[in-house]
């Protein structure tokens, strides 16, 4: 019956010895693994200390009663998600609202019915394990999103941002604190020259689906430019009308790398200066193209004389440092 689950280990809380014989003898033939304490503050340590993958919580114990147990294992980070089952023998409506109020996952009520018992820890055990399995997959996203500087927001015209995580202050490079209702306040943190962009991509998001990046700049709580792109996707919202899911993320360490490739591979590491490779595309742009008012190209070559000689009496740092004056000297 429970295959797919590796074999789970059940605390059974009570302080009845017959109860708990009966409850271990019933759930040991489900082939499930029991571990028992006689009060709820026994209860408490063995939740520590062996991480039960579901706590069966009798109400009335001397010691520690099972509501306050109950609540304390919630205030456990260890026990927070924990299935509780408790088992009691009040049928009134202020018990099993207090048993929910206090953190109770279900009940069941004494004396027990053992196959019902099976069937409701079975139940229980497999909506944990969903549960486990969601949570580490949210874990996940959210490390794989810090590391990637990746935030997202769901935004309503009539409403604003109704939902904006917290990577996305990492990404914009605002305080933790801080929020944004709408998008003019996004704006505002948009460098001058990039916000009609950003403006029309919302608004061009209004009459087409379509998911096209935008690139902007922002100013972080740190005085300091940071290079954002943008995903926009228009969708319907369940409550009628539209809604935008966005997603922004921090792209200034790539885009920098970029142009730092991009510059090792045209411009001379000494002078700053516009290499051969730079020279012969530039060269070849121009002499496909139009030529405008001349029937070719002139291309003037300066040659520094005996600068081997130079390089061989003074060095190559000094050389270096000659040709760098050299091209600030003749810089157009």
């Amino acid at each position: 019956m429970i295959d797919d689950l590796k074999t789970p280990l059940i605390l059974v809380i009570d302080d009845d010895a017959m109860m708990q014989f009966l409850v271990r003898e019933s759930l040991e033939s489900q082939n499930l693994r029991i571990i028992e304490a006689e009060n709820g503050a026994e209860g408490l340590t063995q939740a520590v200390t062996f991480k039960p993958d579901l706590i069966l919580l009798d109400v009335q114990m001397p010691v520690l009663d099972g509501f306050t147990a109950c609540a304390q294992l919630r205030a456990l980070p260890q026990a927070r998600n924990i299935p509780v089952l408790m088992m009691t023998g009040l049928d009134d409506l202020a018990s099993i609202e207090r048993a929910y109020e206090v953190g109770a996952t279900d009940f069941i009520t004494k004396p027990l019915n053992f196959d019902l018992l099976k069937f409701r820890l079975f139940y229980m055990l497999r909506t944990k394990a969903v549960s486990d399995e969601l949570r580490n997959n949210e874990a996940m996203l959210a490390s794989a999103q810090r590391i990637a500087r990746l935030g997202h927001w769901e935004f309503q015209p009539s409403a604003g941002f109704t939902r904006w995580s917290s990577h996305t202050n990492d990404a914009l490079g605002m305080p933790p604190e801080a929020s944004i209702a709408t998008v003019t306040e996004l704006l505002e943190r948009v460098v001058a020259s990039d916000r009609d962009a950003v403006a029309a991509a919302f608004a061009d998001c209004l009459d087409t689906p379509s998911e096209e990046a935008v690139e902007y700049e922002v100013v972080d709580q740190n005085g300091q430019r940071r290079i954002i792109q943008q995903y926009l996707q228009r969708q319907p919202h369940p409550d009628g009308g539209i809604s935008f899911i966005g997603t922004v993320q921090d792209i200034t360490a790539r885009r920098q790398a970029e142009q730092q490739i991009h510059d090792l591979a045209y411009y001379d590491r000494v002078t700053g200066l516009p290499n051969r490779a730079l020279l012969e595309q530039r060269l070849a742009e121009i002499l496909q193209g139009p030529l405008s008012g001349a029937d070719g190209v002139v291309l003037l070559a300066v040659n520094i004389d005996h600068f081997q000689r130079f390089n061989e009496h003074f060095g190559h740092l000094v050389g270096n440092q000659l040709l760098h004056a050299l091209a600030r000297e003749y810089e157009p």
